[in-house]
């Protein structure tokens, strides 16, 4: 009924649409910072801040009961994360139990931040920028370095969009209007589209042309070009997919926000802090 609910990160929050949502979507902010290390960084790779986990889900085998999906719904630091699955149960489960499941989406990981120590040379930070079935998740690290990762190594170096410290700034060009986003940010996003008696199909953005505009490539092998306008009046194929992107929105009269999606609920939709 609500939609996404967008948090913003001088506390204000706010309900938007998909197609709302999915016009302010950002690209991670790049730090310009040498990186840091520390002496507590070890070789081996830390678990993520807990909160980077909220809404993902994963599927989990039951033996003879089958398999169920269940949604990371919050974390307690003695019980550990709680999963919520698609036929009303619940669980708490450890991090190494969450890291040996299998996503339910894969494509939900593209387009989240994520930091990783490399022994010797400290922590680095990136962001996840494709997913490929061979290849696994190619992670962009901001000193231009890049290298692909498991599912299982991708989810233990995730990480929380980084916070702005710095007061909003009001420029003449923003517009009252929203913005279409950084085309990069739409990235490996999966929406669904139908086409009559052909049936609906699932397309991922592979790509975007000044020009010809996104190119949608289809479960079928097929593939197309579009506009922004039509890519946002789709629908998602996995609506948890937006948890965890950094957004950026402007305000009349107040100046340009920024903060990241924190959730999704049938009911509410995405929750942006």
């Amino acid at each position: 009924d609500d939609g996404y609910l967008v948090q913003y990160f001088d506390g204000d929050s706010e309900h938007l649409s998909q197609s709302q949502c999915v016009r302010v979507l950002a690209l991670p902010k790049m730090s310009k910072k040498a990186p840091q290390i520390k002496e507590e960084d070890s070789d081996c790779l830390n678990p993520p801040v807990p909160r980077a986990l909220l809404g993902i889900e994963f599927v989990k085998n039951f033996g003879e009961h089958g398999s169920f999906t269940g949604r990371v719904a919050f974390h307690h630091p003695t019980n550990g994360y709680r999963l919520k699955y698609d036929d009303g149960d619940s669980e708490d489960v450890t991090f190494d139990t969450l890291q040996s499941l299998t996503l339910a989406h894969a494509q939900c990981l593209v387009g989240r931040p994520v930091s990783k120590h490399f022994a010797g040379c400290g922590r680095y930070e990136g962001f996840v920028t494709q997913y490929d079935e061979d290849d696994g998740y190619l992670v962009q690290y901001f000193d231009g370095d890049s290298e692909h990762l498991s599912q299982s190594q991708c989810v233990r170096v995730l990480a929380l969009p980084k916070m702005s410290k710095k007061a909003p700034q009001i420029k003449e060009e923003d517009s009252d209007c929203l913005n279409p986003p950084v085309p990069r940010a739409l990235l490996g996003i999966e929406f669904v589209k139908n086409f009559g008696e052909h049936g609906s199909f699932t397309g991922r953005v592979a790509f975007h042309h000044p020009t010809n505009g996104y190119r949608l490539k289809y479960d079928d092998g097929d593939s197309e070009d579009v506009t922004f306008d039509t890519l946002q009046s789709l629908t998602l194929a996995h609506a948890q997919c937006l948890v965890g992107r950094p957004v950026s929105k402007h305000f009349a009269g107040c100046g340009r926000y920024e903060g990241f999606v924190t959730q999704y609920d049938e009911d509410d939709g995405y929750l942006v802090q």
